[in-house]
């Protein structure tokens, strides 16, 4: 090596160095958790209709499987119209947490699956001493709308993204990144097969009184005639820093 070059080479290897010692240090105060392979396990089914709103509606018969080696299924059989089915897992409560990264892979396996699917979405809700921190993702199909969850509004905003049907037996990936603060809850972004949109909508919290618990979910949405469908899911991580 040049002797001129080798005092750089050695300052920057010094600084390299100290940024990654800073790095960890701050990764540390974060206090990341991750629950991992979180399809292996079997998920709560909320009851009654359209659990996250209040709202009351026609019911239908919810089953997962729970695999060993290979991806797991959700299943919808709606009694009536509109019908919906939510599955969480708890994964807190966790009061410090900030901000969340929820991770995992959906794919409907038929065509028939694909066009029953009115809309499928992600949830999250944080709850600290009865302050409700919610946020939640719509791939809205039947109105082709990619949509963001107010739970102060009771309401799904469009975020001016489409939202095409799924192409059946293709896997999406999605990353689905939030945070808050003591006052909102902001959905920050959605990555799909590596296409990463901004969403940029934010939400007031609100106080419901409810138990501490930080919860991910998964539900889908019937369509107006009660098909009934799947979705298959697999490598599922949630991380809350």
């Amino acid at each position: 090596m040049d002797p001129i070059l080798q005092p750089v080479d050695d300052k920057l290897r010094n600084q390299a160095q100290a940024i990654a010692l800073l790095q960890s240090a701050v990764d540390l105060q974060k206090s990341v958790t991750v629950f991992d392979n979180l399809e292996f396990l079997p998920w709560l089914l909320a009851p009654g209709a359209s659990a996250n709103t209040g709202s009351t509606g026609n019911l239908t018969i919810a089953t997962q499987s729970v695999p060993t080696t290979t991806c797991a299924w959700f299943k919808t059989q709606p009694h009536g119209e509109y019908a919906n089915a939510y599955w969480y897992v708890k994964n807190g409560p966790l009061p410090k947490a900030v901000t969340f990264k929820y991770e995992l892979s959906l794919m409907f396996a038929t065509s028939a699956d694909a066009a029953a699917s009115q809309a499928v979405e992600l949830d999250i809700q944080q709850v600290i001493a009865g302050m409700v921190y919610n946020t939640g993702l719509q791939w809205n199909f039947q109105g082709n709308q990619l949509r963001v969850w107010n739970r102060q509004g009771k309401a799904w905003v469009a975020t001016g993204n489409p939202c095409p049907r799924w192409t059946p037996g293709q896997w999406m990936r999605v990353v689905f990144e939030t945070h808050r603060d003591d006052a909102k809850v902001y959905h920050d972004a959605v990555t799909m097969n590596g296409i990463r949109t901004s969403l940029g909508q934010s939400f007031s919290s609100v106080n419901l009184g409810l138990s501490d618990m930080l919860n991910c979910a998964v539900q889908l949405d019937g369509n107006q005639s009660a098909t009934p469908y799947a979705i298959y899911r697999d490598a599922t991580r949630f991380t809350a820093s």
